[in-house]
């Protein structure tokens, strides 16, 4: 439980960042690709915080903290495939959407990469992320 509990509170820092870079860059989203090349060296910042936060807490909370509330709940995850954790998860109300998780989970492998040959790309993957950010933090309040 300890170990639970230290990932946790890291989750939360990570939560916590992760909004208050939101809260500096709120207006700018969604964005469109001129605008995003128009931007200063701050709001580049601050998106690569949240983008960073972002990844850092799914890959936590599917990583570390969904495994460790699933072995609480007496599941067997070393038999499980990820995609049955998640359905788990979904049937214990700690995440609304399974296919919604995947998408964050692929969203969080592409922001991990930055495609500058590919600016519809980024600005597609930064106004998913700022969309869908409020639930990733959900997932932590119902975990």
């Amino acid at each position: 439980m300890k170990k639970l509990q230290t990932e946790l509170e890291t989750a939360l820092l990570h939560a916590k960042r992760m909004s208050s870079a939101k809260a500096t860059i709120d207006k700018l989203f969604p964005i469109e690709q001129q605008e995003l090349q128009a931007l200063s060296d701050t709001q580049i910042m601050c998106i690569d915080s949240y983008n960073n936060r972002f990844a850092q807490l799914q890959d936590l909370l599917g990583a570390k903290i969904f495994p460790e509330l699933l072995k609480a709940n007496g599941e067997q995850i070393a038999e499980m495939f990820y995609i049955d954790r998640i359905n788990k998860l979904e049937q214990l109300g700690v995440i609304f959407n399974a296919e919604e998780w995947m998408e964050m989970r692929r969203l969080r492998n592409n922001l991990l990469h930055e495609y500058p040959d590919k600016p519809e790309l980024l600005v597609d993957n930064l106004n998913k992320a700022f969309a869908m950010g409020p639930e990733l933090i959900g997932c932590l309040g119902r975990a």
